[in-house]
Order: structure tokens, then sequence, then C-alpha cells
């Protein structure tokens, strides 16, 4: 039978909306509050799961509260999210092929929080599955 394989991950840290770059001098950089952000974010995940990242395609599950009250799209915060996995859940984010997303402002009610499910992509699972029942039947 497969099993799907999932990483579970959670943080109090308030997310920020990931900006647009900034150029200088020909050169592009992000906002120095958002790799501030990124690198904290990437720490408190990194402590959660110490195995290696998933090599092939992924769906991810997130849900974001924040109280902050400044405007905030659900694609920009899952933009500094998914950065700040990036080689700990997965090692590039151009690996996720599903994404649901939720956010909800929730005021002075409760604390930031952000729940995240990474699980490897069903599709790869078949494909192993069907690999694997080739070989068999090809011996």
């Amino acid at each position: 039978m497969m099993k799907n394989k999932m990483k579970i991950f959670n943080t109090k840290l308030n997310v920020i909306t990931k900006p647009r770059p900034r150029f200088a001098k020909g050169h592009a950089y992000m906002p120095a509050a958002y790799t501030k952000r990124k690198k904290e974010l990437s720490a408190d995940f990194a402590s959660q799961d110490i195995s290696d990242p998933f090599e092939g395609p992924v769906t991810i599950l997130i849900k974001i509260f924040t109280n902050n009250k400044r405007r905030a799209d659900v694609e920009g915060l899952f933009g500094c999210i998914a950065d700040s996995l990036e080689g700990i859940a997965y090692y590039d984010d151009i690996q996720i092929v599903s994404l649901e997303a939720h956010h909800r402002k929730t005021g002075h009610l409760m604390e930031p929080m952000v729940y995240i499910e990474v699980h490897e992509h069903i599709q790869n699972l078949i494909d192993g599955y069907v690999d694997k029942v080739s070989k068999k039947i090809k011996s």
C-alpha cells in the first residue's frame, strides 16, 4: 500500500508579506526586514524537522492567522513562508505543484499563528508504485 509522506510545521512568529525586490547599482536585493523574518522563520521550521527535504513534487496546505493591521494578501504571505521552507521541507519552491491556503485576520483575539502541512505529491507516489509494478512484471 502506498503511504503519503508528510511534514508538519507551525510557528507563532508573525508572517510578513513578501515584498518586491529592490534595485540599486544594477543589483536586485530583498529588504532587510523581509530577509531577517525569513531567516527567523527558517530557523523555527528547521528546529521542527531534521529529516531531509522532499525531492519530488509537493502539495501544501497552509493556514495563516495574523493580527497585524497592514493589508496582507494570502499570496504575499505564502511567498514569505515558501521561501522560508526551502531546504527544510523541499529543496526549491518550484517543487510545489498544489497549494491550498487560508488567511484570517484575528485582530487582538489571538496570537499570530501559521500551520503548514507539506505532503509528498500523490502523483509522485503513483508513478513510483507503477514503476515498482512494471519492474516486477518484467522480471
